[in-house]
């Protein structure tokens, strides 16, 4: 017992200091180390077994928004209540603005240390946080921290005051977060006619959800078979929208084919060029009563990636 509670200490302790130094997962790698520190990996966690390159009977839909609207809404409620996923084309976010958004993320996440720290925050307070989120300590057999830092925004009306973020990415992602917001009420008129319900049911929840975006930034990793980079989750909200650089890794686990609709396998989701991700949330889950939707993680299986 006095061994586990010294254990437990030198956890926390290391913990404490990781978060003291303000400078992330990146600051690791930046400090040269060639091991994955304990606190990415619990003991006796066995390292993460590769998931399957593809399912041959399972694919992401993907939905043209330029198609008739009947056409369209038909598609993405089918979407909606069977995979919870789906990629949308033609959505009117220009490629441009994408490629600004994540160009601007990875600049924050590289910028010096001193520059980056400033905003370090495991608890956000303000508009800006930058941090290392820890996993819920309730859930066993995961690491204490992700191999991921994340750059997270709040939009505050009317300003949208990001908190003295460099000009360079502060301008981009108010650019790239303008652009959602209309992405944002196409997809809730489609989504309420598709799935029956008035769109003024959702305004206000849309409303909401628009100000939060998150931007995830997955360091290179010396022993990358041992980490991941998010854990299993679904997403507490009406739906995000979720944009994929060309390096790829996220992952979501099927439902089982079994009548009681049990786990699945884990497979890839390959970025579609051009397109963007559509993840149905529990909220809407709830208020449509849709099943629960196939369950999400970032597995970082990598050397080198980064999202926005």
């Amino acid at each position: 017992m006095a061994a586990a509670a010294a254990d437990d200490l030198d956890v926390a302790t290391a913990l404490a200091e990781f978060h003291e130094s303000g400078g992330g997962v990146r600051w690791l790698v930046e400090s040269g180390i060639t091991k994955v520190p304990r606190l990415f990996l619990l003991p006796d966690t066995p390292p993460p077994q590769a998931p399957p390159a593809a399912a041959d009977d399972f694919a992401i839909p993907t939905v043209d928004l330029s198609l008739p609207r009947s056409v369209t809404a038909a598609l993405i409620g089918a979407a909606a209540r069977s995979c919870g996923f789906f990629n949308v084309t033609n959505h009117g976010v220009p490629a441009a603005t994408i490629a600004a958004a994540i160009s601007a993320a990875r600049a924050f996440h590289e910028l010096p240390l001193h520059e980056r720290s400033a905003f370090y925050s495991v608890t956000p307070v303000s508009t800006v946080a930058y941090s290392t989120n820890p996993h819920p300590p309730e859930l066993p057999n995961f690491p204490a921290l992700p191999w991921r830092d994340t750059l997270s925004l709040c939009f505050l009306p009317p300003e949208h005051d990001l908190g003295g973020l460099p000009a360079a990415c502060r301008d981009a992602l108010h650019g790239y977060h303008r652009s959602l917001v209309e992405l944002g009420k196409v997809m809730v008129a489609l989504l309420s006619e598709a799935l029956g319900v008035g769109a003024e049911r959702h305004e206000e929840a849309m409303e909401v959800e628009a100000r939060l975006m998150g931007c995830h930034y997955y360091p290179p990793c010396p022993e990358p078979a041992r980490v991941v980079g998010g854990r299993e989750h679904t997403d507490p909200s009406l739906f995000t929208v979720l944009v994929q650089d060309g390096v790829g890794g996220l992952q979501v686990r099927r439902r089982g084919h079994d009548a009681a609709g049990g786990e699945g396998e884990w497979v890839d989701v390959a970025p579609v060029t051009g397109a963007l991700l559509i993840n149905i949330g529990d909220v809407l889950k709830v208020c449509m009563y849709l099943p629960p939707s196939n369950s999400v993680r970032n597995h970082c299986k990598r050397r080198a990636g980064d999202s926005a």
